[in-house]
């Protein structure tokens, strides 16, 4: 027992718990809602690597489907689209007044934000001369008003060099489009699948008693470190750390240095466009992890070298509540 002790002597301290679902061909697969666009292939190319099922079939709001179509069309830089707009304009004020919070969204509203203070900045050098998006050097000094050579020639580095910032900055926060409606979308789709957990969870307090936020990210790829060839659909993270829930513990971060996570606050990582029943079973981690910490550490003492991480072993009480808020049950 006290050789079993001081093997788990670092989770008295500053405690990792994950809750996964692994997709390989030994997993038990989670139940699936139809979701989202038509083909993602269509929709996001460039991340056609990512094993997500093709079809895909969801009625989304106005916003929500526009958006999507504006991430995928090609765009000029120097023109505002005003979907983006709408889609914030829509979304993120539900994020804020909740502590099941869109992560994705927020990320999208900096960036961009960002955007349009350097569209801002290019159109005050672009529209004096007559700028677009595609001329050429040589289109400009040929018909550019100025009267030097060498004003030419600043104004045009002045200019190109405003452009390619702007569409460094286009790009960046493009981005962000896909997760930020992927995550939202799971988060709607959870709300619809099991109302009560979405209502517990936005109710959840930290150990000093302060609102327990839980963030929401969609992954374009999303694996576990060190076990090759496994696909996970969603990872849940929860610490204690200096008497405080955190998921941006010393010992996360080792864990998971790519991951996003919060200093006093719960986070959920899924794939892109998963459902509601994925989420309800990480948030059923989260849900009883929070309530029942001490318990499940005595748990994990007790199993010594035989606990399974993940939270999935045999009668594990954290998997237990997590497939039944799969199945739209309350753990406790």
């Amino acid at each position: 027992m006290q050789k079993n002790l001081s093997l788990y002597k670092p989770l008295l301290s500053c405690l990792l718990l994950l809750g996964w679902n692994v997709f390989n061909v030994s997993a038990q697969l989670l139940p699936r809602h139809p979701i989202v666009i038509d083909l993602i292939e269509e929709a996001v190319p460039k991340y056609q690597e990512v094993e997500i099922d093709s079809q895909i079939i969801f009625e989304p709001t106005r916003e929500i489907d526009d958006i999507l179509r504006y991430a995928r069309a090609n765009v000029d830089p120097l023109k505002r689209n005003l979907k983006t707009d709408q889609f914030l304009k829509r979304y993120l004020p539900y994020s804020n007044t909740r502590l099941m919070k869109n992560g994705d969204i927020a990320y999208l509203e900096f960036y961009y934000n960002k955007y349009l203070v350097t569209l801002k900045e290019c159109l005050a050098i672009a529209n004096p001369q007559g700028l677009k998006f595609g001329t050429l050097r040589r289109e400009f000094f040929k018909t550019s008003t100025l009267e030097t050579r060498k004003e030419k020639r600043q104004y045009w580095r002045k200019f190109n060099a405003k452009r390619n910032e702007l569409v460094a900055n286009f790009f960046g926060y493009r981005e962000y489009i896909i997760p930020a409606v992927s995550t939202e979308i799971s988060m709607i789709l959870q709300e619809e699948h099991f109302p009560e957990l979405t209502v517990s969870m936005n109710e959840l307090q930290n150990l000093d008693g302060s609102p327990l936020e839980i963030t929401i990210y969609s992954n374009r790829v999303l694996t576990i470190p060190e076990r090759k060839n496994t696909t996970i659909a969603g990872l849940s993270i929860i610490s204690k750390c200096e008497d405080t829930f955190t998921s941006g513990s010393p010992a996360v971060r080792s864990a998971f240095p790519g991951l996003r996570g919060s200093n006093k606050g719960l986070t959920v990582h899924l794939r892109l466009f998963e459902d509601g029943v994925t989420l309800s079973h990480e948030l059923g981690h989260l849900y009883y992890l929070a309530y029942k910490w001490e318990e499940y550490v005595s748990y994990i003492h007790k199993k010594g070298k035989d606990y399974e991480p993940g939270g999935h072993g045999p009668g594990d009480p954290s998997g237990l509540a997590a497939r039944m808020t799969e199945n739209g049950k309350m753990p406790f």
